[in-house]
């Protein structure tokens, strides 16, 4: 079931306030949970486990071959990013390296990646040739998350509960979101 027009700019909006807002372990939850309803039996979140960690997996799709790794600091510093991600993506090669074609940096900024971040990302690609490298943002986890059915959005955004309560001065419904 397709979502109405005001349905569907309450959720825009809760969206681009989650995203903006979470950070650290409840982003990559946030994006696991889109994930795994978007790619059901097919996307695999990946649990730290004991000492061993996630091994540089934060999350897997199986019929793409690609391994996310997920990035949402409070503030994503030039030397922290560069370190972070040389850091997590030879992890993964030494980890998962036969398993994946395609590694994805998953990031919180709302306004992309500086230029010295996008180089660095493209560097790694020179330390695996055969391994794709590339980053997702808002609008790519934007795009995952409105392919999902009204119901598996509103389980990750929250219901909109849409009433019909007052009429206009022209006799017209004043539709009033609820929660």
């Amino acid at each position: 079931m397709e979502l109405d027009s005001l349905s569907r700019y309450i959720y825009e909006l809760r969206f681009e306030n989650y995203y903006l807002r979470l950070r650290g372990e409840a982003f990559q939850d946030f994006f696991a949970d889109i994930m795994e309803k978007r790619h059901p039996q097919d996307f695999c979140r990946t649990k730290p486990w004991g000492q061993r960690g996630d091994q540089k997996n934060d999350g897997y799709l199986k019929s793409k071959r690609t391994l996310f790794q997920v990035y949402a600091p409070q503030d994503m510093t030039e030397a922290n990013f560069k370190k972070k991600i040389k850091e997590d993506f030879a992890g993964a090669v030494s980890h998962w390296k036969e398993y994946f074609d395609t590694w994805v940096l998953v990031h919180n900024s709302r306004e992309g990646l500086g230029p010295e971040h996008l180089k660095a990302l493209f560097r790694l690609s020179d330390l695996c040739n055969d391994v794709s490298v590339m980053h997702w943002g808002f609008e790519e986890i934007r795009r995952e998350l409105f392919e999902l059915d009204k119901v598996n959005i509103a389980a990750i955004l929250g219901p909109v509960n849409l009433t019909e309560t007052t009429q206009d001065e022209k006799g017209r419904p004043v539709i009033e979101a609820s929660e």
